[in-house]
């Protein structure tokens, strides 16, 4: 029946594309569906933006309002500046060879995780990543550099100009009374400037973070150095006196704002070279003769004697001190010895090649020889690595345990031997 079989195929037809609208119409359908959806959470997510943008003028109101004596228009500069330069865990681990102007006057510290150098006409300071952040040229016949890792100050020794920075920025330049003879500055922007006295032999003026005084100290004896905690809570002085040929050191303990002195005592024949507050809370104080380790109260913990013709170099801070002198016998050519924040003698090496700088980072002391890096955990005489350097190197910044930038005369490179 050729009839029926082609209205069987018109059927079929008609069904196949009654089907095919059908499938368009759900996909359309469903179309409609997800925009639906999508802009459903686009206007949730503007509501949400809208509240945190609104909780957010509503926390600013309120701090501005709470801390209105406090600010002012270069307080929010400063702080813009120092919100720009936050690094992230990355950038601190990409650490690389810096470059900087050769001198031999550069002095070297760390400063926001990165390195700073001060020549007798240039500060040049680096990022953690070894990026150039910033420099200012200075006229130093003497250049000195201070840093607590957050702030830095510059100061030319026998001259009166000094220079306070903090987010690669200057924040203050100061023009002292007198001859500058020494610095120290904290994490909370509190710094100690000390001159040349008048009427006194020294003065020490203590500033908070707006710059203002806060504390002078007028001394009748000669003030070496001056230190703050990293906190800022407390200031230690250390001076010297001498009468009938004998020298004595005179040390302060003080809590910045306050009037009297938490305590203060002496050191019979000692000449203070450096003194400073460990991160244990202790009083540090290295003198041409010896290390000595005093409480809050100045009460004597430890004392380690030096022979003073002995001594090539020495590093101090609030990790301790080490001590580098030539060998006493001819199977060596020098010594090292540190002292943790605790008072602790904690190593004591010797070395056939000259050492050029020894530091103490935590327990780990970093040593560079001529053409030599090692690194040594606590209580152990073999290094737990070494790294062989091309070129002249004469100090190390460490900034990690086993991790150091390595400083020579126009560059310094990074060389990291963490400890296991």
């Amino acid at each position: 029946m050729p009839n029926m079989d082609k209205w069987r195929e018109k059927l079929s037809r008609l069904l196949g594309k009654r089907n095919t609208r059908d499938k368009e119409t759900q996909e359309i359908r469903g179309a409609l569906t997800d925009a639906g959806y999508y802009e459903e959470v686009s206007l949730r997510y503007a509501s949400a933006q809208l509240i945190g943008m609104m909780l957010l003028a509503v926390f600013v109101a309120v701090s501005l309002l709470t801390n209105a004596s406090l600010l002012s228009s270069d307080n929010l500069v400063f702080f813009a500046k120092d919100m720009t330069t936050a690094l992230s865990a990355v950038e601190r681990e990409a650490r690389d060879t810096v470059v900087y102007t050769a001198d031999a006057d550069n002095r070297y510290t760390l400063f926001r995780d990165g390195l700073a150098v001060l020549g007798s006409d240039k500060l040049t300071v680096f990022t953690a990543t070894g990026r150039e952040a910033y420099t200012a040229r200075h006229s130093y016949a003497s250049p000195h550099i201070v840093s607590s890792g957050r702030y830095l100050i510059t100061y030319d020794l026998g001259g009166r100009s000094y220079d306070l920075y903090n987010s690669f920025a200057c924040v203050k330049s100061g023009q002292a009374e007198a001859a500058i003879r020494g610095a120290a500055a904290a994490n909370n922007g509190y710094y100690a400037i000390i001159t040349d006295g008048t009427e006194y032999a020294s003065r020490v003026t203590l500033y908070n973070d707006r710059f203002q005084a806060i504390n002078r100290y007028n001394l009748k004896e000669y003030t070496v150095c001056a230190d703050l905690d990293e906190q800022g809570e407390r200031l230690l002085l250390a001076s010297v006196s001498a009468q009938n040929g004998r020298m004595t050191t005179h040390l302060l303990l003080a809590t910045p704002g306050q009037g009297e002195a938490d305590a203060a005592w002496t050191v019979s024949d000692a000449y203070p070279v450096a003194a400073h507050i460990t991160d244990d809370g202790l009083v540090m104080l290295l003198s041409t003769d010896f290390v000595c380790f005093f409480d809050a109260e100045g009460n004597e913990l430890s004392r380690h004697s030096i022979d003073t013709d002995r001594v090539v170099a020495h590093r101090t801070g609030s990790f301790g001190c080490v001590i580098v002198l030539r060998a006493a016998s001819y199977d060596a050519n020098a010594e090292v010895l540190a002292f943790n924040a605790k008072g602790q003698l904690c190593h004591h090496l010797t070395f056939t090649d000259s050492v050029r700088d020894a530091v103490l980072f935590g327990t780990t002391l970093s040593v560079l020889t001529d053409g030599r890096l090692a690194c040594y955990a606590e209580g152990s005489d073999e290094a737990f690595d070494t790294a062989e350097l091309t070129g002249q190197y004469t100090r190390i910044e460490a900034y990690a345990e086993g991790e150091n930038y390595v400083c020579g005369e126009a560059k310094a490179i990074t060389v990291r031997m963490p400890i296991q």
